[in-house]
């Protein structure tokens, strides 16, 4: 269910194919390490309809094909481990614990790495958007200000050396400016309902950006 909605978000966000796909692959591999899984999975959660044969799915069809539901109910009532075989059976399904397992650390980490992608993506957009303010402002090209990469999914901005007291006052209080112009704001990773960014830009904490948001 979680790649599932996450398959829809990647979709809605127009991301990248190839992130979609090793999604998608991920999930295909999990689906045939644990086949039936979703049968073993109703079977034990309405236990007390398929131990009567009266269970939906499986169980439904074979009833309506004229099968005894007692029968039926007996062909589903066995659930264990077989340790000699590392095997998990329920009825006429099963599945290998350890195939499972790595099935099931591969899916976890594509869902990681695609909610990754979609974080750097937002982070690169963050940093074109900043970058163009900046520099349309003229600030970046006086080396003044530092903009990170945003490799780590978030945006920091400083204040370099280039500029001493008192005008890093000012500067920042400028860098403040401009980036408001443009819809972002400055906030501090310490204190993050800060209210003083240009002070603690002066003072040479890097602060991450973040866009406004709209109010009500």
């Amino acid at each position: 269910m979680a790649e599932k909605l996450q398959q829809t978000a990647l979709r809605g966000l127009k991301m990248e194919q190839a992130v979609i796909a090793e999604l998608s692959r991920a999930r295909s591999r999990f689906d045939k390490a644990v086949p039936d899984l979703q049968q073993m999975r109703n079977g034990l959660l309405h236990f007390d309809e398929w131990t009567r044969g009266s269970g939906d799915g499986p169980q439904k069809k074979e009833v309506k094909a004229g099968a005894d539901p007692r029968i039926v109910a007996s062909r589903y009532s066995r659930f264990g481990y077989d340790p000699a075989k590392d095997e998990i059976e329920f009825g006429p399904y099963s599945f290998q614990v350890a195939a499972a397992v790595e099935a099931a650390k591969d899916l976890f980490r594509a869902i990681h790495h695609a909610a990754q992608a979609v974080d750097l993506r937002a982070a690169a957009d963050l940093r074109t958007r900043t970058v163009e303010a900046v520099a349309a402002s003229g600030i970046a090209a006086e080396g003044a200000l530092r903009v990170s990469p945003g490799a780590d999914t978030r945006v920091w901005v400083s204040l370099t050396d280039a500029t001493a007291e008192p005008a890093r006052g000012a500067l920042a209080e400028e860098v403040i400016s401009v980036l408001a112009a443009a819809k972002l704001q400055l906030l501090s990773f310490r204190e993050p309902q800060s209210d003083n960014p240009a002070e603690r830009l002066c003072a040479g904490e890097s602060l991450y950006v973040a866009p406004v948001k709209p109010g009500p």
